[in-house]
């Protein structure tokens, strides 16, 4: 199982993008804006790094994305904003605009359990942090 995170857009309430798995896309997905990869408060480096199944005491069954620089605990869970992650990777089905104008991601768990059940038979899997935007 190969997964692919594009970011494809940078505010200052979320990097947002899309996520495929062996190419087909089936969520979005939201970080912390970047803020030179500091621990808690900003997104990852793009590149290619490992995702492991683990159980967090928070998320329960979840991946972590390993082999970040200078960085651990990147999880992949639920959560509608920025906000409700500490530097991980929140997934959805949708994007949305709340009536304050910050953008988050709708129906989150349905992503997440969509997720969860394509990788049903993996303990890890590649994924593939690619941006398109400029910094």
């Amino acid at each position: 199982m190969k997964v692919k995170l594009s970011r494809i857009a940078s505010r200052n309430d979320g990097v947002f993008g899309t996520i495929a798995v062996d190419g087909m896309p089936i969520a979005v997905s939201l970080e912390r804006p970047w803020l030179d990869n500091k621990t808690s408060i900003s997104c990852i480096p793009a590149g290619i790094y490992t995702a492991k199944r683990v159980n967090s005491p928070k998320f329960g069954n979840v991946f972590e994305v390993t082999n970040v620089p200078n960085r651990k605990h990147i999880l992949i869970h639920s959560g509608n904003i920025a906000e409700d992650t500490q530097g991980c990777i929140i997934i959805g089905e949708s994007f949305n605009v709340w009536s304050t104008g910050q953008c988050s991601v709708a129906s989150s768990r349905i992503a997440f359990a969509e997720l969860m059940q394509l990788a049903e038979a993996v303990d890890s899997f590649e994924i593939e942090i690619a941006e398109y935007f400029s910094k």
